[in-house]
Parts: C-alpha cells; structure tokens; sequence
C-alpha cells in the first residue's frame, strides 16, 4: 500500500526544497571590485557601546592562571603550617641541667650592666634616665632637709622581675607637716 501524498503538498514541497536561482547573481560579485564585496551591512564600527554614568568600569583578571598557582602554593603553605603547627613543649624537650633556654630579660640585661659597668654615656636611655631622675630626687631630698633640719625616710625596693623605685617621707617636720 502506497502513500500517495495530495498535489498542494508536493507543490509546497517543491517549493520550498527548490534550490535558490543562482544564474542572475553568479556574475555579480565577479563584476564588483573587491572593497565594495567587503562592505559591512551594520552601522556600528566595532567597538563596545559607552559605558553608562556610574557604572564599574569593565573587569578583567590580569594572568588569571598564574594567580591561581600562587593561591594554591600559598593556601597548601598555609595549611602545612597550621597542621605542623607550634606544639606545647614536653618534658622531653626541657633542657637538662638547670640551663635555661630563653636569654636574659631587659630588667636583667639592665641590672648586669648597672652592676658591671655603671651608667655611662653609652648606656641606653632608659638606663641614663633612670640615673638622671635618682640624681634629680638626691637633690631635693637634701635641699629639703637643709631647710626643715630634719632627716627623710628612704624606702628602697626592687620587684621580682625587674624594676623597683625609692620613696623618700619626711613626717612632723620642724617646717613641713610631711614631704
């Protein structure tokens, strides 16, 4: 049993499965010269349309692949630190012999070098200045007892670690009540 398909549709099959006349215009590029074939059928010269007020300028991710090897290598450094990170000291790892490991602190370094040399010129400044202020307070503890005739109590201390300072009272004066 054969299909047989009605005349309008073959026609409009015909029609449309018909190849395109191609005799009038197979010549018609031939004649023209080359720069009229080449003509661009769009007003538009190319380029990207203005950008709006106010808008972000365009982005564009300069070495893209190279950033992105650099952020590998640093977040695998990252997490390689903090995975083998610092760990608490064990008792195996305490130095044996009373030898201690840390070096002297600044109060200490500071008392050493009062002791060994004295306050010189070289000296740091925390040092030169803590010399000139017991200078200072000398000073006026004796230009007060020349006037009053009385003596001053002088309390010195040191702290634990490092530092300490010197008090000086003069109570029930024969010209002040207390200095």
């Amino acid at each position: 049993m054969a299909l047989t398909r009605p005349a309008a549709l073959d026609a409009a099959l015909r029609q449309c499965t018909r190849a395109p006349r191609q005799a009038l215009c197979r010549n018609a590029t031939q004649r023209m010269p080359h720069t009229a074939r080449v003509q661009r059928r769009w007003a538009s010269d190319g380029s990207r349309p203005p950008m709006p007020p106010g808008s972000p300028g365009p982005s564009r991710v300069v070495a893209p692949k190279t950033r992105l090897a650099v952020g590998v290598v640093f977040i695998g450094s990252l997490i390689y630190s903090m995975a083998t990170g610092d760990k608490p000291p064990s008792a195996e790892s305490e130095p044996k012999g009373g030898v201690q490991a840390e070096g002297p602190t600044i109060a200490e370094r500071d008392n050493l070098s009062k002791r060994e040399s004295g306050v010189t010129p070289s000296s740091p400044m925390r040092l030169r200045m803590e010399a000139f202020i017991k200078e200072n307070q000398q000073e006026i503890v004796r230009t007060l007892e020349a006037l009053d005739g009385n003596r001053f109590v002088v309390d010195k201390w040191d702290r634990p670690h490092g530092g300490g300072g010197i008090s000086c009272v003069l109570q029930e004066g024969n010209v002040f009540e207390k200095a």
